[in-house]
């Protein structure tokens, strides 16, 4: 079985255009689905800057912070002294009353000992 040259060489030719076509198709396809994943990202991108840009008059400037923040450290200290006074107030009071639960039972086990004692003995 003969194959003509002629045809045989067309044949070759017509199915490397074909692969060319696909692999060019195969680029092609490529390209759009990356150009599409990169508007996305740029348009995502564009909105994080406009929502910054936006907010960006919101934020307190670093004097304001400072100045307000030293308002409150005061204030703060003024009402921490206040509170510890109070505080060692009733731990003072507290403990006075402790001590004084201490000596009354103190006072009592004594008592009670003596009553112990002087009932044992007098019999």
């Amino acid at each position: 079985m003969a194959i003509d040259l002629e045809k045989y060489v067309d044949q070759r030719f017509r199915d490397l255009e074909e692969k060319v076509a696909l692999i060019a198709e195969s680029q092609a396809t490529a390209v759009r689905s990356a150009s599409a994943s990169l508007e996305h990202r740029l348009t995502a991108m564009n909105e994080l800057r406009d929502q910054i840009n936006r907010e960006r008059g919101l934020y307190v400037t670093s004097d304001v912070f400072h100045a307000e923040t030293k308002a409150h450290a005061a204030s703060d200290d003024r009402t921490h002294s206040q509170v510890d006074l109070r505080v060692r107030i009733i731990e003072t009071t507290m403990a006075n009353y402790a001590g004084r639960f201490w000596a009354v039972g103190i006072i009592a086990t004594l008592a009670g000992l003596a009553v112990n004692m002087l009932i044992r003995f007098w019999r």
